[in-house]
């Protein structure tokens, strides 16, 4: 009898504590949108992976540590700070919001801000001064942060411009793990999915301002320039550190793109046949069918972001065999 009025006190204590706790723990995870922040912990672990291997560098576990705060803390503060500054817009375009219900204070949203801010700083700068990053990743994680300013502040109000900073942002936090660029491709397809994949969403969602015709080329030739433009780069500082004996294979131009070519090649087949079958949609009224594409596009965004893990592992297994 005693020990179970013990156990049922103990339900009666610990139980309430553990649900307020889970209670105001909920709304800041939804605020941080933790489930997608696990794409870009993963993005940089690849980076690290892939850099050591091409390096023939020690891995540590450290650094891989050190990435990982860095990652969850920048991703997680770019949702955060995203959605203080749209508190207003909110109201009216996203009212189940943690931060516009009420779920969640704006004085503690912005604590949580200034927290994350800080975990990713700390863990990039870690990374840079104790794990061999160097100058070159420091200047990375500060370009990284800079763009997700601009983006939170004034690049998501132009469409063309939020979009391909949205694929800078990918990349430079890609390229942070492996300052060298051994690996080039990968943060470069990283660059490419988010942008091509966020031009699709954005159209099937019906953002505002309206991405026209005009805008999607430009867009898309300013990405075609920003690819060559870093493809260039990188084999002028081979060239310039090696010279041009066997070129393609320094530049990881070989089998090992297989498997990332493998993947993207596949959701660029789930894609077209999504937005295929949402031509060929018939019974809906003009009002259901706009509705069904953006729900459409909501989801192809979140399993989109999702397969960029995906990618991570095609390029770890390509290039390193694991």
């Amino acid at each position: 009898m005693r020990a179970s009025s013990l156990a049922t006190a103990g339900r009666l204590v610990f139980l309430p504590m553990v649900s307020g706790l889970t209670d105001r723990l909920r709304p800041a995870l939804e605020l941080m949108r933790v489930p997608l922040a696990v794409t870009a912990i993963s993005n940089a672990q690849a980076g690290y992976l892939l850099w050591c291997g091409t390096t023939e560098r020690e891995w540590r576990i450290g650094a891989a540590l050190a990435l990982a705060a860095m990652s969850l803390g920048l991703y997680c503060f770019g949702m955060v700070s995203n959605d203080i500054i749209d508190v207003r817009r909110d109201r009216y375009l996203a009212p189940n919001r943690p931060l516009v219900a009420g779920r969640i204070g704006m004085n503690e949203a912005w604590w949580l801000a200034g927290g994350l801010l800080g975990l990713g700083l700390t863990g990039g700068i870690l990374f840079t001064v104790e794990f061999g990053g160097g100058w070159a990743s420091l200047l990375l994680v500060a370009w990284t942060v800079l763009l997700i300013f601009f983006y939170n502040l004034m690049g998501k109000f132009v469409g063309a411009v939020g979009i391909l900073t949205l694929g800078l942002i990918r990349f430079f936090h890609a390229a942070t793990a492996q300052p060298s660029m051994g690996v080039l491709w990968h943060p470069l397809l990283l660059m490419d999915h988010v942008v091509v994949l966020s031009v699709v969403c954005y159209i099937l969602e019906r953002k505002r301002p309206h991405l026209g015709r005009a805008h999607r080329w430009t867009v898309g030739l300013i990405l075609l320039g920003l690819n060559l433009l870093l493809i260039g780069g990188v084999a002028t500082a081979i060239w310039w550190r090696d010279g041009w004996d066997d070129l393609p294979r320094r530049m990881g131009l070989g089998g090992e793109l297989l498997w990332p070519g493998i993947a993207a090649a596949v959701f660029a087949a789930f894609v077209f046949a999504t937005v295929l079958a949402l031509r060929q949609e018939e019974g809906l009224s003009n009002r259901g069918l706009v509705e069904r594409q953006r729900r459409t596009g909501r989801k192809l965004m979140f399993f989109g972001l999702l397969w960029l893990i995906v990618y991570d592992v095609a390029f770890v297994y390509g290039f390193l065999k694991l």
